[in-house]
């Protein structure tokens, strides 16, 4: 049986990804690809949270900037 310590730690965890993920979505939807975005999404991918939504978010920029 996990600690009340260790239990507040993984929801803690868990509130952060979905919070991550809401933020990155949201950024996608918007077409808000600045360098402070892609610089989240990098930042996320590199602590593994969010590494789908945060993923997208960097193609599409990526897309983006090769079609202007």
């Amino acid at each position: 049986m996990a600690s009340r310590e260790e239990f507040g730690d993984l929801w803690a965890t868990r509130i952060g990804a979905w919070t991550a993920e809401g933020i990155l979505s949201w950024l996608w939807r918007e077409d808000q690809f600045s360098p402070w975005a892609q610089d989240l999404a990098r930042r996320y991918i590199d602590r593994n949270v969010a590494v789908a939504e945060a993923t997208r978010l960097l193609s599409e920029a990526a897309a983006a900037e090769s079609g202007s």
